[in-house]
């Protein structure tokens, strides 16, 4: 990425965020500024610790998992997408975004005793540069940020 995109991403993700204040959730938030904030929020968790570190946090309001996963899907990558989903899926209980000792309990349960996950989610999100570039011109398309 340039620093112009950087640049970009960053005015985006401060416009982005401005709106969820403005507003309070990210379920009434507009879909293009959701984009931004939930790609850009969460691509960093599952960079550092894959899914497990994303599923260990509990995000503001406890936004459904399928936004994230809508959000990964507008921006072209419908692989990552799919990954939140079927991960969120394996938790086998309704509403696993409102959880966390659920969450902990089932992926603590799926630990090897050294501290390895044994659960089989696809890790294809962990350290995506793509997703980036691709969020950059989803912001430039919908001229978040510019001008």
């Amino acid at each position: 990425m340039t620093e112009a995109d950087e640049a970009l991403l960053d005015r985006a993700c401060e416009i982005a965020r401005k709106e969820f204040d403005r507003v309070g959730s990210y379920e009434l938030m507009d879909e293009h500024y959701q984009t931004v904030l939930l790609v850009a929020a969460s691509q960093p968790y599952f960079d550092n610790g894959g899914l497990e570190y994303f599923f260990e946090s509990d995000w503001q309001g406890n936004p459904p998992y399928s936004l994230f996963a809508d959000a990964f899907d507008r921006v072209g990558r419908p692989e990552s997408a799919q990954s939140i989903r079927d991960a969120a899926a394996s938790f086998g209980f309704d509403q696993p975004e409102k959880n966390l000792d659920g969450r902990l309990d089932m992926m603590d349960m799926h630990q090897t005793k050294e501290g390895y996950s044994t659960l089989a989610w696809d890790q294809c999100a962990c350290g995506d540069k793509v997703v980036w570039d691709n969020l950059v011109a989803y912001i430039r398309k919908h001229g978040i940020g510019e001008g």
